[in-house]
């Protein structure tokens, strides 16, 4: 999403996340994530009351299904948290970034992401 081709980047993701969760399920990790990827492409665009469903349900599914440490758990969280930001909700916001931050330093990936957004607020 980096070119900012949202008309196009959408329709793949709407049909990427009713797949994964028809085939797979949707507590199924992949489909979590394709949950995410729609729900980012909506915060990228400040789609905010469309994400934020989406992001609420992701957690949830994330805490139950990979637990609260879960590299994928900490993103979710990161991800409303910088919804959350976006609206101006900073109360709100604060808590979870600080979560992603603190709880991901000792992951890789995730980790960098979450560092690069978190200084911010």
């Amino acid at each position: 999403m980096a070119q900012r081709r949202y008309i196009d980047a959408e329709p793949l993701l709407k049909l990427a996340f009713e797949t994964l969760q028809r085939v797979l399920g949707k507590d199924h990790p992949n489909s979590i994530q394709s949950v995410n990827n729609l729900a980012a492409l909506y915060i990228s665009q400040r789609r905010y009351e469309e994400a934020q469903p989406l992001l609420k349900s992701a957690l949830e599914a994330c805490e139950r299904v990979l637990g609260r440490e879960h590299p994928q758990t900490l993103l979710t969280v990161n991800n409303l948290g910088e919804l959350y930001r976006g609206q101006g909700r900073y109360d709100e916001a604060k808590p979870l970034l600080k979560r992603a931050l603190e709880a991901g330093s000792g992951c890789s990936a995730s980790s960098i992401q979450i560092r690069s957004i978190a200084p911010k607020i």
